[in-house]
């Protein structure tokens, strides 16, 4: 295994010395391709850490965006429909 952040060759006495009667569990999630590996070097979680708080604050800021680009959508089309209710009177 390798670290998902530095690339790091992983053993898994490095990451927290495991006990004979997990050792099902540990091959299991050996071959799961979904999972993502850490080591326990300290600037590589603390990179993760940071690129997920990075990741929630930009997906708010697009959302804050979107409503914004929506509200701003329905007045102009508030403008427009009373604009051409006036021409046409």
């Amino acid at each position: 295994m390798n670290c998902a952040v530095c690339g790091r060759e992983m053993s898994w006495q490095v990451q927290g010395g495991l006990t004979s009667g997990s050792a099902g569990v540990v091959e299991l999630a050996r071959n799961d391709p979904t999972l993502e590996w850490l080591c326990w070097y300290g600037p590589c979680v603390r990179r993760r850490l940071k690129a997920e708080r990075r990741a929630r604050k930009d997906a708010r800021r697009i959302a804050e965006q979107e409503a914004n680009f929506a509200e701003y959508t329905e007045a102009l089309i508030k403008l427009a429909s009373e604009r051409a209710r006036r021409e046409a009177r």
